[in-house]
């Protein structure tokens, strides 16, 4: 159970035990997604897909920073930027470094279907440190779909874009 912050929230070292404790939350769902470095996965409506990454971890990621979301650095470097085509192409990326020195990067990009009453995660692709910028999500969905872009930055948390429809 998080507390609320003290004023040792903004000195340096607190600042660094924080980050420290979001990346321990968050190698349960690196773990998962290791095998999937730059893999897509998709589920139902849309196409069959390579590998699996838990769709539950990212619903614990979301929950653990409900409340959160684009509160924690420069909105022009996270939030989620889409692109549909008539064919229902959908590109999603954000302007953001990708640093494995530091590091500094997108570990998560993923859609959902709010569309739907279950909020379903339809589709997810875990980043290396060490892929290209701009990090990049392509799939294709359904006309009609309802869908909302999120990410998690590994130093600055989660992210939401606009909800869109295909």
């Amino acid at each position: 159970q998080r507390s609320a912050p003290t004023l040792a929230a903004y000195d340096d070292r607190a600042a660094e035990a924080e980050e420290a404790e979001v990346s321990r939350r968050v190698a349960l769902v690196m773990a998962a997604s290791a095998a999937a470095a730059a893999t897509t996965t998709i589920a139902t409506p849309f196409p069959a897909g390579a590998i699996d990454i838990d769709p539950k971890k990212i619903a614990d990621l979301e929950r653990e920073n409900m409340g959160k979301a684009n509160t924690n650095g420069a909105p022009e470097k996270h939030i989620p930027q889409v692109k549909v085509d008539t064919e229902g192409n959908i590109e999603v990326s954000v302007p953001h470094v990708m640093d494995p020195e530091k590091p500094h990067y997108i570990m998560l990009m993923w859609l959902k279907d709010v569309g739907s009453r279950s909020k379903d995660v339809v589709v997810v692709k875990a980043f290396p440190a060490t892929d290209p910028s701009p990090p990049t999500l392509k799939v294709r969905a359904p006309k009609g779909a309802n869908l909302k872009p999120l990410l998690y930055c590994n130093l600055h948390g989660l992210w939401e874009g606009e909800e869109f429809t295909v």
